[in-house]
């Protein structure tokens, strides 16, 4: 029901790819096709369902069933290929070894505080493009003297040298912006080349207990 009430507004058919937000169930409460109408409240609520104590409400539904779902999607013509988003390296391999088709995309948050190797590496290794989401908005990387001292080197912003970082590994990073000059830059980084010993200064920015604030 999502997928078609989605198509419709778009003014298309089919889509490229369609993708599942988050790999558990959450609760279902109430019908989303009208959800950008709500409120940012109202849509979180009914989107992300939530207890008293702010734990999500989960469905006894196996990622495995829902994307048993998901490819009735594509067999009905509604999608080209299907997507998955924030799933762990060992998600994805629980997911590859009962999908009858694997998934074209995996999105998942990907910056040099937060690089889950391991998931991107295995992603690659079977063929799927890897997404990273929320590539400059996490607080104070845009400031970071290591990330500065590479972008004075370059000539470029720091978010310049990010999203070149991101490119280097096979990634594909999807920033957002309202400034249009900060647009602009983010899609100018095809003349810049980060050498061996800037990637590794940026990987070594990684904190393994990173949590958004």
């Amino acid at each position: 029901a999502a997928a078609r009430d989605s198509l419709g507004p778009l003014g298309i058919d089919t889509f490229d790819c369609y993708m599942l937000h988050w790999p558990t169930a959450w609760q279902h409460q109430g019908p989303l096709g009208d959800v950008s109408r709500l409120s940012h409240e109202e849509a979180a609520a009914l989107t992300f369902p939530t207890d008293d104590t702010g734990a999500p409400l989960e469905a006894d539904v196996t990622l495995a069933e829902t994307w048993r779902e998901m490819d009735a999607l594509r067999e009905d013509g509604l999608t080209e290929t299907l997507g998955i988003c924030n799933v762990s390296r060992d998600q994805l391999a629980s997911l590859l070894d009962r999908a009858s088709v694997p998934p074209a995309i995996v999105q998942v948050e990907c910056h040099p505080y937060h690089h889950p190797t391991e998931l991107i590496d295995f992603a690659h290794a079977h063929g799927i493009r890897v997404i990273a989401h929320s590539p400059l908005s996490t607080p104070g990387l845009l400031e970071d003297d290591a990330l500065r001292t590479i972008a004075d080197a370059h000539d470029v912003s720091t978010a310049q040298v990010v999203l070149r970082w991101a490119l280097q590994q096979g990634v594909v990073p999807i920033p957002s912006s309202t400034n249009p000059d900060n647009v602009h830059a983010n899609a100018d980084v095809f003349g810049v080349v980060l050498s061996e010993d800037e990637m590794a200064a940026i990987d070594a920015l990684h904190q393994p207990d990173f949590e958004r604030p």
